[in-house]
């Protein structure tokens, strides 16, 4: 702890406690200053809901525990050791909850406890153990495989499009590539290892303080047709658009315009939402 300590004063000047920093500048700093917040805003189930399978394993645990007649639950749930683990887990949660800047990885120093909580449980099972662990084991291993391999797959899938463009010679000298989808919805430079031109829409936060501030994705998906006419009315159009489907038809007209022809279909999800099409559509410009 001290050499912590020694080591935040070094490089912030002061000694800081980062997580107690974090959470209360959810209500401290004035509504200009709060940049943590400005993206990710998500209701205060998100962590039941977004987070379902760790949660609800958790959960699952706890039920089977509490029905098992052999071990009552009064010796289970409250011994000293589960107990602590199972109220850390709940408040750890309920605190985070109130924040309205939430992702997954807050609440990944909790998950070893559940997983403490969850092993004792099933040890204790006597005449439900085998249902309980192919439970288990089904309803967590199904949805990983579908999540790890299938869903939302476009965003990695579509970026061996862009390095094809680095593998050609000839093409990377004039290429260009412009991404007209939700702010960091592809990984970029991190799988494009070549001086490829690539711009993509713009979502920084509110420094000035304006109350109805727009940041250029909402700008641009307000209006994409307007936004694209007057964004390139004199400039230089890119050579390759990368887009999600749900704009294509928005936008049908500026690509016929400028010769614009789909080369690529890149499946993403099964369940598309918002701004988020079920696949990404690459869209190379005819070279006259």
């Amino acid at each position: 702890m001290v050499l912590l300590y020694q080591n935040s004063n070094k490089h912030h000047g002061n000694c800081s406690h980062h997580l107690c920093s974090f959470l209360l500048s959810n209500g401290r700093l004035k509504d200009e200053e709060q940049l943590q917040i400005f993206n990710f805003r998500c209701t205060w189930i998100y962590y039941s809901s977004n987070c379902c399978n760790s949660m609800d394993t958790f959960g699952a645990q706890a039920f089977l525990a509490r029905t098992e007649e052999s071990r009552p639950c009064s010796i289970l749930l409250y011994s000293s050791r589960i107990g602590h683990s199972r109220d850390f887990f709940n408040n750890r949660s309920c605190i985070f909850c109130t924040l309205s800047h939430k992702e997954f990885r807050f609440i990944y120093p909790v998950l070893p406890f559940c997983m403490v909580f969850c092993g004792y449980s099933l040890k204790q099972l006597k005449t439900w153990k085998k249902s309980a662990i192919t439970f288990l084991l089904l309803s967590n291993l199904l949805p990983a495989l579908y999540m790890g391999l299938i869903h939302q797959r476009g965003s990695l899938d579509v970026m061996i499009h862009m390095q094809q463009l680095c593998n050609n010679s000839s093409k990377q000298s004039w290429a260009s590539v412009f991404v007209m989808m939700p702010c960091h919805s592809i990984p970029f430079y991190s799988h494009v290892h070549c001086p490829l031109p690539m711009r993509f829409l713009q979502c920084p936060p509110d420094l000035t303080g304006k109350e109805s501030y727009l940041d250029e994705a909402d700008i641009f998906y307000s209006n994409p047709l307007k936004w694209l006419n007057e964004e390139f009315y004199n400039g230089t159009l890119p050579t390759h658009l990368v887009f999600f489907s749900v704009l294509e038809q928005e936008i049908s007209s500026f690509l016929v315009l400028n010769g614009y022809e789909r080369t690529a279909t890149v499946f993403h999800t099964h369940m598309p939402q918002g701004r988020i099409g079920s696949h990404i559509y690459v869209y190379t410009r005819r070279v006259k």
